[in-house]
């Protein structure tokens, strides 16, 4: 009885404590946008910094800080923190804007490798919603599915059974699409597939090992895919293809 008492005073607690930690990070939302305001915009990323690191990571708070921090002059933070709200609002059209125009100060500059037209195009449909928005729209094509076939079954005019027939099974088509854009656009969301250097410099070798060959140099602020582990080092593949090795302490995960 003792046990069963104190466990629902913790739940209890639990439960009241929700309410006021997401007070507390309304408070300091509305604190950081008046400090950005004010321009103490150390003030502001840091706060900003506090409440992503309370748990809401969301894609307004890693604009705000990707904005703070380009006000400070610390681009690669900033290109850090837009790609981090990109993932999440991936058609975001302010922070694709602010992202590019970040992007124009670093040194960096790739041709990047030509994509298949096909998979460019469905790649650019997955990108319109997020992991949740595919998975609603998967739930709402099932519903719609099973609802042109009732009509099918019931409706004794053959033309109208057609139309209805059709209706269900593309609906049917596309919340398996639904689904599929849903698990790629989530595993998209969840990755940790990608970095941005936050070194002012560093040689990328064609091994694992300080001793490896310089097979070129990257500077801060520049986008990398992340291939592979080695111990502390880790392999990363650029836009125009080319690979290489360099230490996981010069790279920051999005």
């Amino acid at each position: 009885m003792k046990h069963f008492i104190a466990l629902i005073i913790i739940m209890l607690v639990l439960i009241n404590a929700v309410p006021a930690t997401a007070n507390e990070a309304d408070k300091k939302f509305v604190e950081a946008g008046e400090n950005y305001q004010a321009g103490e915009f150390q003030v502001a990323a840091e706060l900003y910094e506090e409440i992503a690191d309370n748990g809401y990571k969301t894609a307004e708070i890693y604009y705000n800080l990707g904005n703070a921090y380009f006000k400070l002059k610390r681009n690669s933070e900033a290109i850090l923190n837009y790609e981090r709200a990109l993932k999440i609002s991936p058609d975001d059209e302010d922070i694709i804007f602010n992202l590019n125009i970040a992007n124009l100060k670093i040194v960096d500059k790739f041709e990047v490798v030509p994509e298949f037209f096909v998979w460019k195009y469905i790649g650019h449909i997955r990108s319109l919603m997020s992991g949740d928005g595919w998975s609603f729209f998967a739930v709402l094509m099932i519903w719609l599915s099973a609802g042109g076939f009732a009509v099918y079954y019931f409706m004794s005019s053959t033309g109208i059974k057609k139309i209805f027939l059709m209706v269900s099974f593309l609906a049917l088509v596309s919340a398996a699409s639904g689904f599929i854009f849903a698990g790629q656009q989530t595993g998209e969301e969840l990755s940790n597939n990608t970095g941005i250097i936050f070194s002012t410099n560093v040689y990328v070798k064609n091994s694992p090992d300080n001793s490896g060959t310089d097979l070129f140099i990257l500077h801060e602020g520049t986008k990398v895919e992340l291939i592979d582990e080695v111990g502390e080092w880790r392999r990363i593949k650029l836009p125009n293809g080319s690979k290489g090795w360099l230490q996981g302490n010069t790279i920051e995960i999005i």
